[in-house]
């Protein structure tokens, strides 16, 4: 009963974390359910992948949620962290690639002087890769002033 139940469940909605989309109480028991199931084996199996990447100071980085045989991965989210800057920085964007859209996805990250920052990205339904065998990668420039940055991604991969 609890495969067939998650089929349809976003695991954030059972745990109770999901805003606005689905609500839980935090105790497994589904209130209400959202509507953008990951395709799940007839057994109702999935299983969570998550890629993370940590760059020497000046360098880039990447995470990837690697490709996996005859499965698709999807994407639910990511976040950027970056040690602080001797000045502020412009101009980096952070890009997602291997989506069935085709195209990258760009987000805006803008380091501030003097303080560690972040950037989380939750997608309200789950990114498909670009087929089945495709990994999707996170990527992060090198940034000037040398920080250190941490790139982590996470999703699941369904069939």
């Amino acid at each position: 009963m609890a495969n067939t139940l998650l089929q349809n469940v976003y695991l954030d909605d059972v745990l109770g974390r999901s805003p606005g989309n689905g609500v839980g109480n935090g105790t497994g028991q589904v209130l209400r359910h959202q509507s953008y199931p990951i395709p799940r084996d007839p057994a109702g199996d999935y299983s969570e992948t998550n890629g993370s990447g940590v760059g020497a100071a000046g360098a880039a980085v990447s995470a990837v949620l690697a490709a996996v045989s005859g499965k698709v991965n999807y994407l639910r989210g990511f976040t950027v962290t970056a040690d602080a800057v001797a000045v502020a920085v412009t101009g980096v964007t952070v890009t997602v690639t291997g989506l069935a859209s085709g195209g990258t996805l760009s987000f805006r990250f803008q380091p501030v002087a003097g303080q560690a920052s972040v950037i989380g990205k939750e997608f309200p339904r789950p990114l498909a890769a670009s087929g089945a065998n495709q990994a999707i990668t996170v990527s992060v420039p090198a940034i000037a002033g040398g920080p250190v940055v941490a790139v982590e991604a996470h999703g699941e991969v369904g069939i």
